[in-house]
């Protein structure tokens, strides 16, 4: 037995003191006070027949090396005069292959320990940012509803032109962005407050539990001013600005979704006024209110059929002859009156029901075609899921095929946002359904980002012109007329053909014929109208196999 040794056990990260964990007998200690002449023995990284020896003043140490396999990961160190003794000794031995065992468990249990503390990281923050992540919101929320008396802001903010940055520069640029956006939050948000990312470009800063409204504001338009900034990637010089909605704690709510509605409410209104900051108030709990009924009302219309096809008819600007219809989707609300699309489009996009919506449209579109007789091509609007969904084309042409429409007879109109956002998606859906005969149209041409790039890239044969374009294209040297005559003369060099949208009056009509614009749409040649609804009621009715199992 080793009698009263100066026993030390030094690793690359800690040393073990503790003689709780090992069997020791009672005249066997652990001691820490040694530490230097450890450290030069480690130092030394070699031994001689198993130990070397280091000198700390006038005491001589001894060291035994611990490995775990091939790896050295400590040194038992004893006093010169004990280890002349012992270095034979079977309980030496015995005693550092037990310490070996030791940190190799130990070893084990800090990666473990460090594999949780990583995963528990990672689960509470936005890879991307850094910053905290919904969980977090909820932890901090909950934290400072704690305190008494609490009194704080959710501060929510919108980037405004974070999306055509994305699109036209690329997700590098755009993760960039993001990344300085979240640093210039940390530098001007100060004290307890929490920074979260929620989504794409929308974050949120939940205010220290007592902060008045003026503290609040403060902290709003300094959030506000390190976003108006420019903000500068490679050689870019980026503006994205922000819209910034805020609701407070206890005055509008109590819980945190009905702070995150109200202060998303705040931050829409804040958009459509462009004022930046908006706090707020009962009259945006009213809209969140109805934006509430029309969400339910318009799941049950989607179910039940309600939402009907209505065609506007497409003319020849040279014959006056119809030529095509496109399919827009109207809802006569059986107390409300007719919906306009642009209430309850993005709703159904919102909500997740946009493709159900299109499946349903085109079921009874083809019916109602067919039965009337026609001839025209007919025309259908495309949104961005679908163009993300990658059995789309697919699904189209199964559609198609059910209901013996030529393919020939089929057009799918985009826009140019979609298109940017999702090129490589779209070009290879339009260029797979073009070869089966479907025309593809470029929708709303001019309003966008009027990408060349597009129009030399993507399998289209139509461009459409926006309505805002029209205004004075009856005018020689107006600029709408001479934007058109660069479109027309575009759209000719490429083999395109035109149609514009919106023509309300003959001399919009005869400007643009004499152009050589080939196709017109608008209120001159007829609103888009519906066929004889029985029809359809009939159709589902005699025949539902007809709409079953399409998409």
């Amino acid at each position: 037995m080793i009698a009263r040794a100066k026993l030390n056990i030094a690793t690359d990260s800690r040393s073990l003191t503790s003689d709780a964990e090992l069997l020791l007998p009672a005249d066997w200690h652990i001691l820490d006070q040694h530490q230097r002449a450890i450290a030069e023995i480690l130092a030394a990284g070699f031994f001689f027949d198993g130990f070397t020896s280091a000198q700390l003043g006038s005491d001589r140490f001894v060291g035994f090396p611990i490995y775990i396999g091939a790896e050295l990961v400590g040194v038992l160190a004893l006093d010169e005069a004990c280890a002349k003794s012992q270095t034979n000794s079977p309980e030496l031995h015995t005693f550092i292959s037990a310490v070996g065992e030791l940190l190799l468990s130990q070893r084990d249990a800090d990666r473990r320990r460090s594999a949780e503390e990583n995963s528990r990281k990672i689960a509470r923050l936005d890879a991307l940012t850094g910053l905290g992540n919904r969980r977090v919101l909820t932890e901090e929320f909950e934290g400072r509803i704690d305190h008494a008396s609490a009194q704080f802001a959710l501060i929510l903010i919108d980037l405004d032109r974070f999306k055509p940055i994305n699109d036209l520069h690329g997700h590098l640029v755009g993760d960039e962005v993001l990344r300085i956006v979240a640093q210039r939050l940390k530098g001007v948000v100060r004290g307890d407050c929490a920074i979260i990312r929620l989504g794409s470009d929308e974050f949120a800063v939940l205010t220290e539990a007592k902060c008045d409204l003026t503290g609040i504001d403060a902290v709003s338009r300094r959030i506000l001013d390190t976003l108006i900034a420019p903000i500068f990637v490679n050689d870019l010089t980026l503006s994205v600005g922000a819209s910034i909605g805020v609701s407070t704690y206890p005055a509008d709510a109590n819980n945190l979704q009905e702070l995150l509605q109200y202060a998303d409410a705040a931050m829409y209104r804040a958009k459509e006024n462009r004022c930046e900051i908006q706090f707020f108030d009962s009259s945006l709990d009213e809209g969140i209110r109805r934006r509430a009924e029309l969400e339910i009302e318009l799941r049950a219309a989607i179910s039940a059929g309600q939402i009907v096809p209505y065609f506007q008819p497409v003319v020849s600007l040279k014959t006056g002859a119809v030529v095509a219809h496109e399919v827009l989707a109207r809802w006569p609300h059986p107390q409300r009156g007719f919906i306009p699309p642009v209430e309850f489009i993005p709703v159904a996009q919102n909500i997740g029901l946009i493709e159900k919506l299109f499946w349903d449209m085109l079921k009874k579109a083809c019916f109602l075609h067919k039965s009337a007789g026609a001839d025209t091509l007919l025309s259908f609007n495309v949104s961005p899921s679908q163009i993300k969904d990658p059995l789309f084309a697919q699904k189209l042409l199964s559609a198609l095929t059910r209901f013996d429409f030529p393919t020939s007879k089929f057009e799918v109109e985009v826009t140019e946002s979609v298109m940017i956002a999702e090129a490589d998606a779209a070009r290879t859906m339009l260029l797979w359904l073009k070869r089966r005969g479907v025309r593809i149209a470029l929708d709303d041409f001019g309003t966008g980002y009027s990408s060349l790039l597009l129009l030399r890239d993507l399998p289209l044969d139509k461009l459409k012109i926006d309505r805002s374009f029209l205004c004075d294209v009856a005018s020689k040297n107006s600029p709408d007329a001479k934007i058109i005559d660069a479109i027309l003369g575009m759209a000719a060099a490429l083999k395109l053909v035109v149609t514009a949208e919106g023509i309300e009056n003959e001399a919009a009509a005869r400007a643009l014929r004499d152009k050589g614009c080939q196709f017109g749409q608008g209120y001159l040649f007829g609103a888009a109208q519906a066929r004889v609804l029985t029809e359809i009621d009939g159709a589902l009715m005699a025949g539902p196999e007809l709409f079953a199992n399409v998409a």
